[in-house]
Order: C-alpha cells, then sequence, then structure tokens
C-alpha cells in the first residue's frame, strides 16, 4: 500500500486586474452567534480592503493577494506541489451555478474556476479531486446531480485523482444528509466515484461505514477540534474504517487563526510554532500508515492553516501579518514525506534539507471560510444555531481526556456581501 499525499485547494480569490473586483481576499467579518458578545467587536459586517493592503488574513501571500482565475498562476501554485511531492489537489466547489445558493459565505461560486485548474493539473503532474461542499439546500438527490454534472464535464480528464479507476469525492459535512440516504444512494453512486466522508465522531465514523462510502476523512487538524482530528485517536480511527473495507485518510495542517475574520473566536487559534507544530502532526499521521495523509490546507488564508508561502508586507498594515515564511512548509512537507517513502516504500533517493528561503509559491496566497465553522466552546456551552455535538475528543475505547464541547454553526448563504462572482437567486 502506498501513501497517498493530498491537499486541500481553495479556487475562491479574485483581484479587480483579473476579476474586475476583490474576492475573498476583502472577506467580512463574521459575527458571533449570540448578540452580545457581536456587540463587543465593532468591526463586525465591515470587510477588508486589499487595494490598502489590508487583507483578511493573518498572513500576507508571497507576491501579493492572487486570481485564482489567473492561469499562470494556478500552473505555478500546481507545479510547486508537484516539486514537494503532494500528489493531489482537492478542489473546493460549492455546486453548478443554475442552482440559487451555490456558493460559499461570501456569495462566491468556484464552479467557472475548475477547468482552469484541472488544466493547470494536467501540465505539472499533480491529480485532482473534488471537494463537495454543503451548499444551502443540498440534499441527496441534488448530490447525485451534482456528480453527474462534474463527471459528464470532467469524468474523461486524465488530470482526475482515481481510486480503482474512479475520480475522487470527499464530502464536506456529509452527516448533514442522513446515513440512510448515503446508504440508499451509494450502491449506485460507487459505480462511477469513490467517495470520502467526514469523519468528525465515532457516530460518524460508524455512519461512513454502514451507509457504504469508500473511505473517511477528518479534514480538521487540530487535537481538541473533533473526536476525528485527535491524533490520540487515529489509529483506531484507521484499523475501524479498514476493518469495515474503507480507506483512511488522516488531515494535519501548520496551525490555525481565523481571528481577523472572527475576532471573537482566539481561543480556536493554534501557534505555528516556527513549523514544529506541522511537523509533529505530520509524522503523527505517518506513523498510523494511512492510506492517505491530507494538509488542511493549500491556501485557505483566512482560517491561517495555508502552506503556501507567506511573505513580508512592509505597508500601513504590516503590524497585522504574522512572520513570513517563505516555502519553509513546503519544505518540511518534501522533506519528512521524501524520508518516510524511502525508510517504508523503499523509494531511492537522498533527503534533501530545508532552507530558510526555499522556493515555495511567489504570487499565490489566501482565502475565508465558507464552510460550517467548528468552534471549540466552554463545557457544556449551547449553541442556538446548528448542531451541538456533545464530543469527549476522543473516540470510543481511548483513555478518557478532558471533555471539550463542540459547535457547528451553519453559515449557509446568510452572511453575504457584495463581492465578485456573488450568484444571486
Amino acid at each position: 500500500m502506498n501513501l497517498t499525499l493530498s491537499t486541500f485547494f481553495y479556487l475562491w480569490y479574485g483581484t479587480p486586474s483579473s476579476d474586475g473586483c476583490w474576492s475573498h481576499w476583502n472577506h467580512s467579518v463574521l459575527p458571533h452567534w449570540t448578540p452580545s458578545v457581536s456587540a463587543s467587536y465593532p468591526t463586525i459586517g465591515t470587510s477588508f480592503d486589499p487595494s490598502s493592503g489590508h487583507l483578511h488574513s493573518h498572513y500576507y501571500p508571497k507576491g501579493g493577494p492572487y486570481s485564482s482565475s489567473n492561469s499562470t498562476v494556478l500552473l505555478h501554485q500546481f507545479s510547486t506541489m508537484a516539486a514537494h511531492r503532494i500528489q493531489v489537489a482537492i478542489l473546493s466547489w460549492w455546486g453548478r451555478p443554475s442552482l440559487p445558493s451555490t456558493h460559499d459565505t461570501q456569495g462566491v461560486s468556484t464552479d467557472s474556476h475548475l477547468s482552469l485548474a484541472i488544466s493547470a493539473a494536467s501540465s505539472s503532474g499533480v491529480k485532482v479531486a473534488f471537494h463537495m461542499e454543503p451548499y444551502e439546500g443540498r440534499n441527496i438527490t441534488t448530490f447525485i446531480e451534482d456528480v453527474e454534472y462534474l463527471l459528464d464535464r470532467y469524468g474523461d480528464e486524465g488530470a482526475l485523482h482515481r481510486v480503482g479507476g474512479k475520480p475522487v469525492f470527499y464530502v464536506y459535512d456529509s452527516y448533514h444528509i442522513p446515513y440512510p440516504d448515503w446508504k440508499a444512494a451509494l450502491g449506485e453512486l460507487r459505480r462511477v466515484g469513490f467517495f470520502y466522508g467526514l469523519v468528525l465522531t465515532k457516530e460518524d465514523m460508524r455512519g461512513v461505514v454502514e451507509a457504504g462510502f469508500g473511505g473517511g476523512y477528518t479534514y480538521f487538524a487540530q487535537d481538541g477540534f473533533t473526536a476525528g482530528s485527535n491524533s490520540a485517536s487515529w489509529p483506531k480511527l484507521c484499523s475501524r474504517l479498514r476493518a469495515g473495507g474503507l480507506k483512511c485518510d488522516i488531515s494535519v495542517g501548520p496551525g490555525y487563526n481565523d481571528e481577523k475574520i472572527r475576532p471573537w473566536n482566539s481561543l480556536g487559534s493554534v501557534e505555528r510554532s516556527g513549523g514544529s507544530f506541522y511537523v509533529d502532526r505530520l509524522n503523527r499521521a505517518l506513523s498510523v500508515r494511512p492510506d492517505g495523509v491530507s494538509i488542511t490546507s493549500y491556501n485557505e488564508w483566512g482560517e491561517g492553516t495555508q502552506i503556501e508561502p507567506a511573505g513580508e508586507y512592509e505597508g500601513v498594515y504590516g503590524g497585522e501579518y504574522g512572520e513570513p515564511y517563505d516555502g519553509l512548509y513546503l519544505g518540511l512537507t518534501k522533506k519528512i514525506v521524501t524520508r518516510w517513502r524511502r525508510d517504508n516504500e523503499g523509494e531511492e533517493g537522498e533527503e534533501e534539507g530545508v532552507r530558510e528561503g526555499e522556493e515555495g509559491g511567489e504570487g499565490a496566497g489566501g482565502g475565508g471560510p465558507g464552510r460550517d465553522l467548528i468552534l471549540t466552546s466552554g463545557l457544556g456551552d449551547t449553541v442556538p444555531e446548528g448542531r451541538q455535538l456533545p464530543l469527549e475528543g476522543r473516540l470510543e475505547g481511548e483513555p478518557a481526556g478532558k471533555v471539550r464541547r463542540i459547535g457547528v454553526i451553519r453559515q449557509g448563504g446568510t452572511e453575504r456581501g457584495v463581492h465578485c462572482g456573488f450568484n444571486e437567486s
């Protein structure tokens, strides 16, 4: 069994020069679900101004903000992934543009950028999978139609990542569709694709197995967010998925910081610690010998999970950005994975060192969330919207640990701004 190394890739960025307006770099500041908390943050409801150097991200992309519709940028990004041993880009996709509400929380539809990304992947040797995002109104019927739509347009593309000859789909928030509905549909869907379901809890682990998914993935990349993202859970998670005949995909990331777009969420931030957090998570994931490791993320700048190179900004807002790290995380990825493949898969070749200024990806950079928000909260806190998950941060059979509650906030299509690509219904 050979490891598949992938990364979640976002196509929602726009610039005036390429798209006529800014998209995602000018992300709006999101409200807290409790009005009294929101009242403490006067910037809520405002948007950032990229033209003045004020981006929504805690880091500044090397080369500055860019457009996901720029084929030169995309080719550079995909070539950079290939050079650092990332095999698959999992493309965020928000549904068919013919449907209302098939856009992220900033009103952006990524459908028009798919063909450009697939072309860049084909030219670089990287494969692509689809990340099926939870647009408002998605159900099992619309999902089946979404798959048909994508396969009709791209099913014959050589750049598609395939398992058993079938294109691969990762289904974000798969639990929002009842597992019995999945079970009824996956019998036919498995004939045309390979589907990963999201595993947040032990209930999800059982659900993806019983429903007939081909694999499970965790997306979130730090202990304390979900049971599935806790590194102590990974051996049990992979064991149980494989016992059910499923593949196991573990997600890792460099850190987390979304305080510019969610200023009230400081408790959710995770320090990068100069790369040591990422090194620890990647090594822990590899030690489980999963079928795949997925990096969260290549370029989700709004949540601060990106490994895409960050540079220095010396303008008036320079003090808002974290330390530039250039190609550090790409270099670490290449070094650690090269060593692991040599020791575990018998690959030949010398392990390369990581240099502070290693080339990684100039001219490519960030983005806001457009998904359900996972928020750590106090013990027993309730969340008035969405699903409250009484998690213990561990899977069944593990030693008891510190109990935390996690709230999943349905953002849907309510937090809209005037942004490029808004799909008006």
